[in-house]
């Protein structure tokens, strides 16, 4: 009997263990999820501050499904078709991170400007980017925001300063004095 009660408990206990590891690795999300989940924070934030939806011609849809061609998201706001990288991981945000971002998604034909967005962590030095930091290439506007999570409305001003730039900075004369204005 006191043996059998022996057996009964140490099969508890791996049961226990296997629990425990199971809840471990449920909860540990992979890269790919924890970015899916930024995405549609962002999509949803967006979506609810600008009041659009997928059937007007304003709207935010995710297009990452297609990583070859697309970035994370596609915004078509008024003038705007952005293009919206986000990044959601704690670590910081490398050249190799805003490589794509910037050589084939700004450079593409379907967008006017883009917004390069990570959720939790700043840009590495070596990127020479920083918390709102705005750069034009291939005369487009680009605005780079770090630590949104912190607080989202960051992403609805980075929009409008880009929709106020596609509406009114003709030449880069004046995008250049712009951004300078705003570094003062």
């Amino acid at each position: 009997e006191i043996e059998k009660n022996q057996k009964l408990e140490m099969e508890v206990l791996e049961l226990k263990k296997e629990k425990e590891l199971l809840y471990s690795l449920t909860k540990v999300k992979s890269n790919q999820t924890k970015g899916c989940d930024g995405e549609l924070k962002v999509l949803e934030y967006i979506k609810e501050k600008l009041n659009l939806s997928i059937d007007n011609e304003n709207y935010i849809k995710n297009v990452s499904k297609d990583q070859r061609l697309n970035s994370d998201l596609h915004l078509k706001y008024k003038k705007l078709n952005c293009v919206i990288e986000v990044k959601n991981h704690d670590t910081a945000i490398y050249n190799n991170n805003l490589d794509k971002f910037e050589t084939e998604y700004i450079k593409s034909s379907n967008y006017n400007c883009g917004l390069f967005v990570s959720l939790n962590s700043d840009y590495s030095p070596l990127t020479r980017k920083y918390d709102f930091y705005i750069s034009v290439i291939d005369n487009k506007p680009v605005i780079y925001l770090s630590n949104v999570n912190n607080n989202l409305d960051k992403i609805i001003i980075g929009i409008k300063y880009l929709l106020y730039h596609i509406e009114n900075i003709e030449d880069d004369n004046k995008v250049n004095q712009l951004v300078e204005s705003l570094k003062d």
